[in-house]
This record gives C-alpha cells, sequence and structure tokens, in this order.
C-alpha cells in the first residue's frame, strides 16, 4: 500500500514502515511520514521550553547552584525542602509544645465513681439540682460525680421525658 506525506509530500511505498499508525484513521496511519513527524515534535519542543535558570539552594545549610524551567523552585532537591520546612516550623514546635505542657500540667477533675451505675434517686437529685440552677461542677461533687457525666446524664434523661 502507497501513501503520501502530507508535509513533504514524498510517496512511500510500504507505508507501515514510514508512517506511524493511528486507529482513528481509515487506512489506520498519520497523515504525515516518520521524519517530518519527528521535526514537528522537536521543533514545538524546543520552542515551547522556557531557558533554564541558575539558581541557588535556599535551604540554610545547602546553596548548592541549580538549573530549572519552574519559576517557583526554591529548593535543589525534596530533601532540602523538606529540611527547610522542619526549620521553619521548628519556631511553632516550641509554642506547641509549650501549650501541651500547660494542657497536660492542668489539674483533671477527679472522677470518684467513673464506673458506678445511675441510680434514681441519683438521677432526681440532679434534676432538682439543675432545676435549682445549680452548675454541673458543683452538682457533681454533691453526688460524687464528674460534671461531664452529670451533663450527659441530665440530657439523656431530658430528651426521654421529652420523648414521652
Amino acid at each position: 500500500m502507497a501513501k503520501t506525506c502530507k508535509r513533504c509530500g514524498t510517496t512511500h511505498i510500504k507505508a507501515e514502515k514510514y508512517f506511524y499508525k493511528d486507529r482513528t484513521r481509515k487506512d489506520g496511519l498519520q497523515p504525515y511520514c516518520i521524519e517530518c513527524a519527528k521535526k514537528a515534535t522537536a521543533y514545538y519542543e524546543e520552542k515551547g521550553k522556557p531557558p533554564k535558570d541558575k539558581r541557588i539552594c535556599e535551604y540554610s545549610k545547602c546553596n548548592n547552584t541549580f538549573e530549572t524551567r519552574k519559576p517557583n523552585k526554591r529548593f535543589c532537591c525534596n530533601s532540602c525542602n523538606s529540611k527547610a520546612y522542619q526549620e521553619r516550623k521548628g519556631l511553632e514546635d516550641v509554642r506547641f509544645r509549650q501549650n501541651f505542657l500547660k494542657k497536660l500540667n492542668r489539674k483533671k477533675e477527679e472522677r470518684p465513681n467513673s464506673r458506678k451505675l445511675w441510680t434514681f434517686a441519683d438521677v432526681e437529685i440532679l434534676i432538682d439540682k439543675r432545676k435549682e440552677g445549680i452548675k454541673f461542677k458543683d452538682i457533681g461533687k454533691i453526688l460524687g460525680r464528674s460534671s461531664e457525666s452529670c451533663l450527659n446524664k441530665y440530657f439523656i434523661n431530658m430528651r426521654k421525658r421529652n420523648a414521652k
């Protein structure tokens, strides 16, 4: 089968050797011969690439020079990027540690009866004291429970009463 290249106009007798395959075309081959296709891709690749810039790595301990076409690239490699990030983050780590130690050193509310089951009398005391306007923390001290467990039990019971 013979085929003519649309770009250079040469006719090739054994078209399968001189044209790339293209399943979307009727004859199954591209309209340009392999030589013209290579020239076109080389032209567009050279035309499309911006020139390389020489830069110095911004990581303080590296300072290597490198070439890049990317306008935002600041580091010569990924390890310099991650090390610089950790270096910048170091100041934030100090604050994080201080806040963490503050939270750790706070006195936690004692939970003397955390596994004790609620009795009907405890629930009635909880509801009565809450109607009087007493805080959950104080109610918890009266009942020997944490303020969180009093709060949870109160809202569970209020939901049950509202559902009835």
